[in-house]
């Protein structure tokens, strides 16, 4: 009886705490999808896949593929100016999208949500 209480316990703790911690971060797609519309949309696309002559289509882009979401909020967070020879169209990303407002976890969920578009 004592070890099936035990158990009990330690598994409601288990998935208590994983729940705390998800929330305390603040990541999630849905956020993702309402950042993306507000600080992203109006160059990539609401759909991501880009605008002519402004942005590229960001759905199955190898860069993204290939990144982790790390590397992605730094990128994100530093923006790309034209010149970079990594530049696929010649056009500058301002640091942030140009919403100086985001905070990491606020770039986590954009990241989220372009992955949940591959």
């Amino acid at each position: 009886m004592y070890k099936s209480l035990l158990i009990t316990i330690s598994l409601l703790l288990a998935i208590g705490c994983g729940e705390e911690k998800k929330a305390a971060s603040g990541v999630s797609v849905a956020s993702g999808t309402s950042l993306w519309k507000t600080s992203c949309a109006s160059c990539h696309g609401a759909d991501a896949k880009g605008l002519p002559e402004l942005s590229p289509n960001l759905i199955g882009s190898e860069f993204i593929a290939k990144s982790s979401d790390e590397e992605l909020v730094e990128y994100i967070t530093i923006g790309r100016k034209a010149e970079d020879p990594n530049s696929v169209m010649n056009l500058e990303m301002p640091p942030k999208g140009g919403n100086p407002m985001l905070k990491e976890n606020d770039m986590l969920s954009i990241v989220a949500y372009i992955r949940s578009l591959q």
